[in-house]
């Protein structure tokens, strides 16, 4: 007699959800995780271009700013005026520049900014997959 391996239901995961749990405030990582509790998250390839095309081309273009810019403080307030009328762009960036930006010893340094920048899009990115997959 072999025993029948017990399946978890799925839950699928659309973009802001997966954003809150990837990098929201706590409480809204709570209320995802609850509501997936005991379930496999996956996304579509969809839901994985909407995070890219807001989330991770957001970071991009925030790479190459701070890369253009003399002083980390200039290219911050660059990209904050390059996002105009479009403050989802901005509340995206931030929402995970803050904590690995200001906790850095030489936060100021613009190379080392900029291989953080670039380590943590490269992360978010296999995180999301890890996740979803």
């Amino acid at each position: 007699m072999t025993k029948k391996k017990k399946t978890r239901s799925k839950a699928f995961i659309e973009t802001s959800a997966a954003i809150w749990l990837l990098h929201g405030h706590s409480l809204q990582k709570q209320a995802v995780a609850k509501a997936i509790h005991n379930k496999n998250p996956w996304s579509s390839w969809f839901v994985r271009r909407e995070y890219v095309s807001s989330f991770i081309i957001g970071l991009i273009e925030l790479y190459f700013v701070i890369r253009d810019e003399e002083t980390l403080d200039d290219a911050l307030i660059r990209f904050s005026e390059q996002a105009g009328f479009r403050p989802r762009k901005l509340q995206l960036a931030f929402r995970t520049i803050h904590l690995w930006l200001t906790s850095q010893d030489d936060f100021q340094a613009k190379g080392k900014t900029l291989r953080r920048l670039g380590n943590r899009i490269v992360s978010m990115l296999w995180l999301f997959d890890e996740t979803f997959s």
